[in-house]
């Protein structure tokens, strides 16, 4: 198999992770406000975490333990589909929710897809309006793409760690 010579690892594996970039810089684009996305969940934890929010929700969202109390993730571990946030179901006394509203979090759709026998996920935001069918069908077929592209896929390089980087894409090697 051909070698890239920078990177010295098989050039298909080169061009699938140019391909996460492209894809993740297209969602980015895309989600104003941000997204999620986990990839190829095991025990409820994803083997890869792609972040784009902003870091003050972040920071905002992990120190008040938000994770477990989150209707969007709640139902995207427990669904396969795809919802807008305003047609989730939510305990009257959500604070998840109205905090991302405050961050600038206002709209937004979960997709959760189970393929060859791996479920991944993903939180799509932003400030202005809802996604529209077409959004929600590219972010789907995106999420699939990425999804096949991590299947197996045990590292990703430097290169493309700086170029997550760039776009304010955090990742989480679990």
């Amino acid at each position: 198999m051909e070698k890239c010579v920078a990177e010295g690892i098989p050039r298909d594996m080169f061009d699938g992770q140019a391909k996460i970039g492209e894809i993740l810089g297209r969602l980015r684009s895309a989600n104003a406000s941000g997204f999620a996305i986990g990839l190829h969940l095991q025990f409820a934890a994803p083997r890869y975490l792609f972040q784009a929010y902003a870091p003050d929700w972040t920071e905002f969202y992990s120190r008040n333990g938000y994770l477990l109390r989150d209707p969007v993730v709640r139902w995207s571990v427990a669904n396969v589909g795809a919802i807008r946030w305003s047609d989730l179901e939510r305990p009257t006394d959500d604070p998840v929710m109205p905090a991302a509203a405050a961050h600038g979090l206002r709209y937004g759709f979960a997709l959760s897809i189970m393929l060859d026998g791996s479920h991944s996920v993903g939180a799509f935001a932003r400030p202005d309006r809802e996604a529209n069918e077409e959004e929600i069908e590219a972010a789907k077929r995106d999420l699939a793409e990425l999804h096949r592209l991590t299947a197996g896929l045990t590292q990703l390089t430097p290169g493309l760690h700086a170029a997550l980087k760039r776009l304010s894409i955090d990742l989480t090697r679990r």
